[in-house]
């Protein structure tokens, strides 16, 4: 009896790997698959069925064996969200109150500096020494006046390019096809732009100065006007 469970054993074991060798899809001999089934009693259906079986049961063994990964990796994580938990609870701990200390002096400091505004608006529209007020006065007047008297030069240096730029979009005029006055007229506007350009051309280098003087005295006006403020604040 044990001889013949043996070999039962023994003719499952064959069919089995025979079973592996068809899922992972080697090549097996016919005969020796012919034999195999003759041994087992086994047909060509039930190795389809159990091939199918055996694919399947390895499929959800995989699974399985992920699923089991997966619990071991949720523990792993786990166990670090905890620890990191604790960590960040034992730093809070630490620095809360650091945190808390540094906000009130903040808050405290804020309320000082807001406090001051009126201080310093007072300090500024009523100084000790009223020639501090009047040249302030005098130079908000003539910054006003540069301003103005620079808008002015640069709408001239516009205008002079918009001259130059005419002169050198004008193409030559073909003489031999246009009528004797029409000749004479294009002639004159060309000399008239001609002379325009050469009585602009200094023009044009004196405004250029003179917005450089311009732009230097309204530094100095804001230099001044800076220190004026600064000294307004001095009780």
């Amino acid at each position: 009896h044990a001889k013949k469970q043996d070999t039962q054993k023994s003719s499952w074991q064959i069919y089995h790997a025979l079973l592996e060798r068809f899922a992972a899809g080697d090549e097996v001999d016919v005969d020796e698959c012919d034999s195999i089934l003759a041994a087992t009693g086994k047909s060509e259906a039930d190795l389809q069925g159990d091939v199918d079986l055996l694919q399947r049961r390895q499929e959800w063994a995989a699974q399985l064996q992920a699923g089991w990964n997966a619990q071991q990796e949720m523990v792993s994580a786990q166990a670090a969200i905890e620890q990191l938990v604790a960590e960040r609870n034992a730093f809070e701990a630490k620095i809360l109150p650091k945190l808390e200390a540094a906000r009130a002096r903040y808050m405290s400091a804020e309320i000082t500096a807001n406090g001051t505004i009126m201080s310093k608006q007072n300090l500024r529209e009523r100084p000790l020494n009223p020639s501090i007020t009047a040249r302030c006065a005098e130079l908000d007047f003539e910054a006003q006046s540069l301003v103005e008297k620079k808008r002015e030069k640069e709408e001239r240096i516009k205008r002079l390019a918009v001259d130059s730029i005419r002169l050198m979009a004008q193409p030559p005029s073909d003489e031999s096809k246009a009528l004797p006055w029409d000749v004479v007229a294009a002639r004159q506007n060309r000399a008239t732009l001609r002379e325009r350009l050469k009585i602009d051309e200094p023009e044009h280098e004196r405004l250029q100065y003179e917005l450089a003087e311009i732009d230097q005295r309204l530094a100095e006006i804001t230099a001044e006007r800076a220190a004026l403020e600064k000294e307004k604040l001095v009780p």
